[in-house]
């Protein structure tokens, strides 16, 4: 006998493996139990957590099964997609729980649904069909199981993987961690090896470490330090002052640094340099402080040691220089004096009258420049008009006859155009008396046959300028000082002290003038000096007298 053709729900149940056995008679009883009901795309069959009622056996279409991971961070979890002939929310006719997961149609879909009562009812009508949904139930235990079980691995695949890379980050802060207590113990070293004293505080001031340097140099033990606050243990003799760089440390968070006097262990009092600093930090209650010492109290003394020695320098100068210009005043003295018992012999009373009138005049400047010298004053310029071409010629003709004189040549070569200014005479004689005598003493060293000393006189009308040469022709001067031969105390002498040149120099520049030291034409020494000359007589007005040479 020909079966009856089979509907598309009876086609559908026979399609699930575990039901394909039933009769036509049993399919007949299964379709009672079962409506078929069309779903849209989107649309919910039912949600997780939510109570479970029924099964539904998939006809046409596709069903996705969607559960929410285990925290808001990780998302909706895709467990599966069902279509024809496939059973989804079997468990609900069988146990009374909420459902596992939700069921979301991806496409338009049918499904026949089977309630849990009809369910009953049909096991209770047909045991016969038992067998046959036990059957189908243990395949969807055991297909679950599997799928649990393969969820179970992979997730223990991903336990492993993240605990090797747990251990492996283990690893590696194990080796920071490492590195770190390595950089902190050569950190350590270099605050202990520093030759400074170096204190470290808390925000509060207090300190948490300290270098050996600061018991050599305060005499405090680390552990006398470990807790204490700084200003307590370093004391300064003002106490508004000693807390001032804390208070701005505190306040502003500033670097600070400068001389700070503090009293060690023992009540020394020391000179120090003090540089204090906020160390950086992401944590105001973590802040700490760095103190670095220099003591500066060794230095101190030894400045104070300089400065006293050059008060004594400048002393020991001062006194040179007073000397050496009373030994001008005296070369004029020896020198008349030594030409009075020839005049007296010559009864050349004129010579007499003239030599006792240089003594007395000589002798009044002295008194000058020692009055001076009582009121801690240098003499004041005394500046008149003056003729230089004959001045020079009044000092050479008092030279010559002096015994250091008597075996040097003294040549002038006088520009006569040169007009009359005001010079401070006394001042021009100690100049022009140091350099000639400078070129005489260079002269007597030397074997020359015909020791010369130049004396030349030129006008420069378009500069203004009186220029006076003093030149021989001696040893000359060493290049290398020539530089520095106003400006240091220099000198060739072996009982000299290089006073003298300086003295011309100030002289000079008191007059608004210049001096320079080179080489002269026959290799000897030259000073040549320039002073301003503001002109009494008209332009061109001496212009056609001539140079005039004198031996």
């Amino acid at each position: 006998m020909t079966e009856p053709q089979l509907s598309e729900t009876q086609k559908i149940i026979v399609s699930i493996p575990a039901l394909s056995g039933l009769s036509w008679a049993q399919l007949n009883t299964v379709r009672e139990y079962v409506n078929v009901r069309s779903y849209p795309p989107g649309r919910m069959v039912f949600s997780e957590g939510e109570p479970g009622h029924s099964l539904y056996i998939v006809k046409s279409g596709l069903v996705e099964i969607l559960k929410k991971g285990p925290d808001e961070h990780a998302g909706t979890i895709r467990l599966a997609r069902r279509g024809p002939g496939e059973i989804i929310g079997e468990m609900a006719v069988i146990e009374e729980k909420p459902r596992f997961a939700t069921a979301i149609c991806v496409v338009e879909t049918q499904l026949a649904e089977m309630s849990r009562e009809d369910f009953m009812r049909l096991l209770a009508t047909r045991p016969d069909m038992a067998l046959q949904f036990l059957k189908l139930l243990i395949e969807r235990v055991k297909e679950a199981d599997i799928t649990r079980l393969k969820e179970l691995e992979e997730k223990n695949e991903k336990l492993e993987t993240s605990a090797t890379r747990l251990h492996q980050a283990l690893k590696k802060l194990q080796v920071s961690n490492e590195q770190l207590e390595e950089t902190v113990r050569s950190r350590q070293q270099l605050l202990d090896v520093s030759p400074f004293p170096i204190i470290v505080t808390d925000a509060d001031m207090q300190v948490v470490y300290s270098n050996p340097a600061t018991y050599n140099v305060f005499g405090l033990e680390s552990d006398e330090c470990i807790g204490h606050r700084i200003s307590d243990l370093l004391k300064h003799p003002d106490s508004t002052k000693g807390n001032r760089m804390t208070e701005l440390l505190l306040r502003e968070g500033e670097p600070w640094n400068g001389d700070v006097e503090l009293y060690d262990k023992q009540g020394h009092l020391l000179y120090c340099y003090v540089e204090a600093l906020p160390v950086p930090t992401d944590r105001p209650e973590n802040q700490t402080y760095l103190f670095i010492f220099h003591d500066q109290t060794e230095i101190r003394e030894l400045q104070q040691q300089s400065f006293e020695r050059e008060r004594l320098a400048n002393k020991g100068e001062m006194a040179a220089e007073i000397a050496h210009e009373l030994n001008n005043y005296l070369a004029v003295l020896s020198g008349n004096i030594e030409l009075l018992p020839m005049f007296m012999e010559n009864k050349n009373f004129d010579r007499i009258t003239k030599c006792l009138s240089t003594l007395e005049v000589s002798l009044a400047r002295m008194q000058v420049f020692t009055t001076a010298l009582l009121s801690s004053r240098l003499p004041r310029q005394e500046k008149s008009q003056q003729n230089i071409n004959t001045f020079i010629e009044n000092q050479v003709a008092f030279l010559k006859p002096q015994r250091k004189f008597k075996k040097i040549i003294i040549i002038t070569q006088l520009d006569r155009r040169l007009p009359e200014f005001e010079v401070d005479l006394n001042a021009i004689q100690q100049v022009l008396y140091n350099l000639i005598l400078n070129s005489a003493e260079a002269l007597a060293s030397t074997n020359n046959d015909e020791p010369s000393v130049t004396i030349a006189t030129r006008w420069l009308p378009d500069r203004g300028i009186a220029e006076v040469e003093i030149s021989d022709n001696g040893p000359g001067i060493d290049r290398k000082v020539l530089a520095e031969l106003f400006h240091k105390h220099i000198t060739s002498k072996p009982d000299g002290h290089g006073i003298g040149l300086m003295t011309v120099r100030k002289i000079i520049e008191g007059h608004k003038g210049t001096i320079s030291a080179g080489i002269s034409a026959t290799g000897g020494a030259s000073f040549i000096i320039g002073l301003p000359v503001a002109q009494t007589v008209e332009a061109g007005a001496t212009a056609a007298l001539p140079v005039r040479t004198q031996r």
